[in-house]
């Protein structure tokens, strides 16, 4: 009692629940596509975009992130390590802590942020293993800005990594193959180490987006069990991507939008959240707050637990939609839940993230294992609010206009509307 914040959450939730109603929508088909010359010509011509499903108006932006087939440099040299080698890349009791951050080590000579000697910052794999480049050392960077916060409480400490986010060949389908399965892709990993976990977190530069249409084609990978952080790792002890492993229980991968300065009310947030704990077709969707502290239980139409066709163990293509006054998702293009409950209403950014710390909602990974989450690419069309939460950030979407969706038709902003389910990719 007495805590400002466990005021505001109650708050929050009461008024969520006094907005919340139910709705019926559907989907609508998708339409045929043309061949990919006339749509990229097509797409160079968008004025505007709308996405299948319940009308929710227009989006102003476009963007796409393609982690298939990207070229990976040879590192220099063999010496250099990988995010697959070497020992435990964080270091959790070495790392400097400097408000909330953790030092990349730019002007320090002992450790850097992955609490490490700095040597292999390259990061680039010897012939023997497979081709990878930390996300943070590609053009993606200026777009996604890669987590290296610290949280010391919880069962378990967490501690995000810059050597959890990179991009790696795919080991089944290596390039110059008959193949036509993509050679490389997006992985995010959490690991249990001793005394905490090493997890991964990507943010977008863009923190005023204002109602978008969300994709992520990614499926959960095991990568089996690693040593633990006392132990140094051999070349038969590597981790490889051996899809054929069992998933371990105790990690939670998340794709969502999110407004960090509603944090004290835990409002304005979407969710789509895999537990590695459950059956590999079960998702949870959610608009927060999910949870009532004053009757300590969930929310009744805050959350949903939905059985996909799909498993998240396989490649599927997962949707989150953010419109005014509704929520809903979506996996391979199949409507799956939709919520009007406590929609977000205010300028937010997404989150990609793969967590364990030893709670009731993770669970606990054991000592040496890890989880992966691939990601083949990530597509958004989206609005941005004209009341920026940060300072101005370069786009290099297709129009510099910053009209709401609801707007663009009344202002002439959409002579020429594209649907994003029929650009090709």
């Amino acid at each position: 009692m007495g805590h400002p914040a466990f005021f505001l959450v109650c708050l929050a939730v009461l008024s969520c629940i006094t907005s919340f109603a139910k709705v019926n929508a559907g989907i609508s088909n998708r339409n045929t596509k043309s061949d990919d010359e006339d749509e990229a010509r097509q797409q160079d011509l968008c004025d505007c975009y709308v996405v299948s499903g319940p009308d929710g108006g227009y989006f102003q932006h476009y963007q796409f992130w393609d982690f298939r087939n990207f070229s990976i440099p040879r590192r220099t040299s063999e010496q250099d390590q990988t995010p697959f080698e070497g020992q435990d890349e964080d270091n959790a009791d070495d790392i400097q802590d400097r408000g909330g951050y953790i030092s990349d080590g730019e002007n320090d000579d002992s450790d850097d942020s992955d609490g490490d000697s700095g040597e292999d910052d390259d990061d680039y794999t010897n012939k023997n293993s497979p081709k990878t480049i930390l996300l943070s050392q590609t053009p993606f960077a200026k777009d996604w800005i890669v987590q290296v916060w610290r949280r010391e409480k919880r069962p378990v400490p967490m501690v995000n990594s810059e050597r959890n986010i990179f991009i790696t060949t795919d080991p089944q389908h290596p390039r110059n193959t008959n193949s036509t399965s993509t050679s490389t892709y997006l992985i995010l990993r959490v690991t249990r180490f001793d005394n905490y976990s090493s997890t991964a977190e990507m943010e977008s530069a863009l923190r005023n987006i204002y109602h978008c249409s969300l994709r992520v084609r990614m499926r959960i990978i095991s990568s089996g069990s690693l040593p633990s952080s006392s132990t140094q790792v051999t070349e038969e002890d590597k981790p490889c991507l051996d899809i054929n492993k069992n998933y371990p229980p105790g990690a939670c991968a998340g794709i969502f939008t999110y407004n960090p300065a509603s944090k004290a009310t835990n409002t304005d947030e979407s969710d789509i959240e895999i537990l590695t704990s459950d059956p590999p077709h079960r998702i949870h969707y959610a608009n927060q707050p999910d949870y009532n502290p004053i009757t300590d239980r969930p929310i009744p139409g805050a959350s949903s637990v939905i059985d996909l066709p799909t498993p998240w163990t396989s490649w599927a293509v997962h949707r989150l939609d953010w419109f005014p006054g509704f929520s809903a998702w979506y996996s391979d293009g199949r409507l799956q839940d939709m919520k009007t409950y406590c929609v977000p209403s205010k300028p937010s950014l997404v989150v990609l993230n793969l967590w364990s710390d030893g709670g009731n909602w993770t669970g606990d990974l054991r000592k040496g294992e890890s989880v992966l989450m691939g990601v083949e690419w990530i597509e958004m069309a989206y609005n941005l609010s004209t009341r920026k939460t940060s300072v101005d950030i370069p786009r290099v979407d297709r129009r510099s206009d910053d009209l709401d969706g609801a707007d663009a038709r009344g202002q002439g902003g959409c002579r020429n509307v594209c649907r994003v389910e029929d650009i090709s990719h």
